[in-house]
């Protein structure tokens, strides 16, 4: 393998559970691996069936790009401790993996000339779509190595990794809580919960086609809806209050976005 394109790792923490230990190819072309010790970097080695174990960073210099997976309250001790290696840094790139956090945290690495990266799996998404943001160099030289074994990147800008991944939170961690509320709402309506799960599956599947195909203007008109609002909203504090509150907070929102100003997101990211 070519030397631009060659790996090395720097690994602290759990690495059985990092999508590392599942890329396709990983053994053809992983080199050295760099942990807190020697013990530590066979171990890693070991567990991910690929590369060999180093003692010092020195070491990591014909490597193209170095993988950093360490736990984030590690990383800016192990950034500074890479930063002082004489390492051709101007042909190197640095990659942030498995973390939320984004290129930014490479920066001194950045001063000495490598080019940065980070690189995480999409949440909800097969591990083979991985997410990657930061330097041209750095996301070209991840694409040549990782994409011939069948992996796919999904690049956002530099420094909107955490942006991106809240839009996913709307989509998931939070649209999670909406559904289970739905479901506890038909199932306290008398419905068996295989007859629920079916109308709530097909609920949200005409909502999404109908925002992927509209956008916003597939949110409701308001017109003629308030009183029927009002009808289900106290059915809802007579069944549960708890409820009641989700159901009015998210109607609230939804007028919100109906009416096309997106100030109130900037009003309640700064409360």
């Amino acid at each position: 393998m070519k030397k631009a394109h060659s790996l090395a790792l720097v690994a602290a923490g759990r690495i059985r559970g990092s999508f590392l230990a599942r890329l396709p190819g990983l053994a053809e072309f992983l080199g050295p691996v760099k942990g807190s010790s020697f013990r530590l970097a066979s171990r890693v080695a070991n567990i991910l069936r690929a590369g060999y174990p180093v003692r010092h960073y020195g070491e990591l210099k014909a490597s193209g790009i170095i993988l950093i997976r360490v736990p984030d309250s590690q990383l800016r001790a192990t950034v500074e401790e890479l930063a002082l290696v004489p390492l051709d840094w101007d042909s190197a790139s640095v990659v942030l993996c498995d973390s939320e956090l984004d290129a930014g945290e490479l920066t001194l690495l950045a001063e000495r000339g490598a080019a940065v990266a980070s690189l995480t799996p999409v949440p909800g998404q097969d591990e083979r779509r991985l997410l990657v943001e930061g330097g041209r160099a750095a996301v070209a030289g991840l694409r040549k190595t990782l994409e011939p074994h069948g992996v796919r990147l999904i690049e956002v800008e530099s420094g909107s990794k955490a942006l991106c991944l809240a839009g996913l939170a709307f989509a998931g961690m939070f649209c999670a809580p909406l559904l289970a509320a739905a479901d506890r709402c038909l199932q306290g309506a008398g419905l068996p919960p295989h007859e629920a799960s079916r109308l709530l599956e097909a609920s949200f599947e005409k909502s999404l086609r109908g925002y992927l195909k509209a956008g916003r203007n597939a949110i409701p008109a308001a017109r003629g809806a308030h009183a029927a609002i009002q009808r289900q909203l106290a059915a809802l504090r007579r069944h549960n209050p708890e409820l009641a509150q989700v159901f009015a907070d998210a109607d609230a929102a939804v007028a919100r976005m109906r009416s096309g100003s997106e100030r109130w997101l900037a009003r309640a990211a700064a409360g």
